[in-house]
C-alpha cells in the first residue's frame, strides 16, 4: 500500500479584517448630503473607467515584461491601475485628481475579480472529460464574461486611500473617540468659479466610536490599513496582520510493509516503538494467540 506524505514549509501570509462603524445619526444634514454626493460621483467614475477599460486596449508593460489588456483579442491581463490623464472624460469633472485615481484603481480591481473567476473556470474545464460537464462550464464562463455594473449596487463602497483620509484619535469622555477626516475630495476651482463666489471644500470630519473589534485587533497585533471603505450607511476600518502559514514544499511517497512499517521515497524508514515492536513482531504476537481469546484482543 502506497500513500503520499506532504512536506510543508512555513510561509508568511497577510490576513485582513475589518470593523464596521455606522454613520452616526447625529451627523448634520450638510455633511450627509456632501458624503452622499461624493459617493454618487465616485460610483459614476468607477463605472466610467470600467466601460472605458472594457472597450479599449491598454498596454501596461514594464521594461522586462510585456503586459497588454485586450478583451476583444482575449488578452486578459488586467492592469492593477490606469493613468487617468490619458483618458478623456466628456462630462464636467467634480472630484479631485487623487479621488479619480482611486476610482480608476477600484474599476481595475472590479474587472480583475471578474477575469479571475473566468480564469478559474477555464482551468477547471481543462480537467474535465465528460462532454456534458464541459458544456455546463462553458455556459457558466459565458454568463460570467459580462461587463461589471456597479451602478446597480445600492450599498456601493468607495475605497479611499490616506491621500484623502486621516483617522484622528481623541480621548473624549462620553463622546466620540475617532474622527475620520475627508480631505482633498473636490477639484480645484477655476478662476471664473472663484469670481462667481464658489468655495472649495477643503475637508470635513465624520465622528466615530471605537468598537470591541477595533480594540481586539489592536491587542492582537493587527496594523491599521491606510485606506477606508465608505458607503452611505457605514465606514469600514481595515486591519492587517502577517501570520505564518504552512505551504506545500514537496511530496514524498510512503510504502507500508511488514519488515518496516513505513519506508519513504527519500530512503528513510520508520523505527520500532518504545516497546521494541514493529509491524512484523506485532503481527507474529497476535498470530500466536488463540482466535477470539482475551489474550488476542489484548494483543491487538
Amino acid at each position: 500500500m502506497k500513500l503520499t506524505k506532504q512536506i510543508f514549509k512555513d510561509e508568511e501570509k497577510i490576513i485582513t479584517r475589518s470593523s464596521r462603524h455606522l454613520i452616526p445619526n447625529s451627523l448634520n444634514f450638510g455633511k450627509k448630503n456632501l458624503l452622499n454626493f461624493i459617493i454618487d460621483e465616485y460610483q459614476l467614475k468607477v463605472q466610467f473607467f470600467i466601460d472605458w477599460l472594457w472597450d479599449n486596449d491598454y498596454d501596461h508593460s514594464s521594461k522586462t515584461v510585456k503586459k497588454i489588456w485586450s478583451r476583444k483579442n482575449n488578452l486578459l491581463n488586467c492592469p492593477g491601475f490606469i493613468l487617468t490623464t490619458k483618458i478623456t472624460n466628456s462630462f464636467n469633472e467634480k472630484l479631485s485628481a487623487s479621488l479619480l485615481s482611486s476610482a480608476a484603481n477600484q474599476a481595475c480591481g472590479t474587472i480583475k475579480s471578474t477575469i479571475n473567476q473566468i480564469k478559474r473556470l477555464k482551468a477547471k474545464k481543462k480537467t474535465l472529460n465528460n462532454l456534458e460537464d464541459i458544456k455546463k462550464i462553458e455556459k457558466e464562463i459565458e454568463s460570467k464574461f459580462v461587463k461589471p455594473n456597479v451602478l446597480n449596487n445600492t450599498d456601493f463602497k468607495i475605497e479611499i486611500s490616506s491621500k484623502n483620509t486621516e483617522l484622528i484619535s481623541k480621548d473624549i469622555k462620553n463622546g466620540f473617540d475617532l474622527f475620520l477626516c475627508l480631505k482633498g475630495i473636490t477639484r480645484k476651482l477655476t478662476e471664473q468659479e472663484k469670481l462667481d463666489g464658489k468655495t472649495k471644500i477643503v475637508k470635513f470630519f465624520i465622528p466615530l466610536n471605537k468598537t470591541k473589534m477595533d480594540i481586539k485587533f489592536e491587542t492582537d497585533g493587527f496594523k491599521r490599513m491606510n485606506s477606508f471603505l465608505i458607503s452611505k450607511k457605514r465606514i469600514e476600518i481595515r486591519y492587517q496582520k502577517v501570520v505564518q502559514q504552512n505551504s506545500l514544499l514537496d511530496k514524498v511517497g510512503v510504502d507500508f510493509g511488514i519488515n518496516s512499517s513505513m519506508t519513504f521515497s527519500t530512503g528513510e524508514q520508520s523505527k520500532k516503538d518504545i516497546h521494541g515492536h514493529d509491524m512484523k513482531s506485532i503481527c507474529e504476537k497476535i498470530a500466536r494467540k488463540q482466535t477470539n481469546s482475551k489474550a488476542q484482543n489484548k494483543a491487538k
